[in-house]
C-alpha cells in the first residue's frame, strides 16, 4: 500500500510517496522520483520504474504512465517487462510538456499490472510559467530511502528548496502526523 508523505518547512512543502511491502504477490514496483520541481514548458524529465520479481515468480509487468492531459506526452524505454526469479528491472519513462501547456500542477500515476495483480504509485509533478516565477519562488523537492519497506522499516528523508527554513513544522507519513 502506498503512502503520502508530506513535509513542511518554512512555508514550502514537498511530497513523495513510499511503499509499504508485503511479501504477497509476483512483484515489488517503486517510481523515482516521485516528487518533481515544476519544468519549463517543452522541456522533458525522466521518471523511472523499478520493478523485482518475487516469491521465485516470473511476471511480466506492463508500465502505464496514468492522468496526464493530451498535451503532456510520454514516451517509455519500453511497456513491459519479463522478470526472471528474483530480478530487478527499470523502465524510463520520458515526461515532455508540449510547448503550450499552461503553467499548474500535473500530478500523474504510473501503473504497474501483471496479470490481476496492480499497483499504482503516484507522482507529483508540474509545468512551470516564466524563469521570473522561480526566482521569486523556490520549489521544494524530498526524496525518501529506500523507497517501499516492511513495517518497522527505518526510512530516510532527504529534502531541498524549501525556503526560511531552519526547522521542520510537520511531516506527515500517510495518515499520520510524526
Amino acid at each position: 500500500a502506498y503512502y503520502p508523505v508530506n513535509v513542511q518547512a518554512g512555508g514550502s512543502n514537498a511530497h513523495a510517496s513510499f511503499d509499504v511491502t508485503s511479501s504477497s504477490g509476483t512483484f515489488q514496483f517503486s517510481v523515482s522520483p516521485s516528487g518533481i520541481p515544476p519544468i519549463a514548458p517543452g522541456d522533458s524529465v525522466d521518471v523511472t520504474a523499478t520493478l523485482t520479481s518475487l516469491n521465485q515468480e516470473t511476471p511480466t509487468v506492463s508500465i502505464t504512465p496514468i492522468g496526464l492531459p493530451s498535451f503532456i506526452s510520454t514516451s517509455q524505454t519500453e511497456a513491459s517487462v519479463t522478470l526472471a526469479a528474483g530480478q530487478t528491472s527499470t523502465i524510463t519513462i520520458t515526461i515532455t510538456p508540449s510547448a503550450l501547456t499552461p503553467p499548474g500542477p500535473y500530478d500523474f500515476s504510473v501503473e504497474a499490472s501483471s496479470a490481476s495483480e496492480i499497483r499504482t504509485q503516484p507522482v507529483f509533478f508540474g509545468v512551470r510559467g516564466s524563469d521570473a516565477f522561480l526566482t521569486q519562488f523556490g520549489f521544494a523537492s524530498l526524496s525518501l530511502s529506500p523507497q517501499s519497506g516492511a513495517r518497522g522499516d527505518s526510512v530516510t528523508l532527504s529534502g531541498s528548496g524549501f525556503n526560511d527554513a531552519s526547522t521542520i513544522t510537520n511531516i506527515q507519513f500517510g495518515p499520520e502526523i510524526i
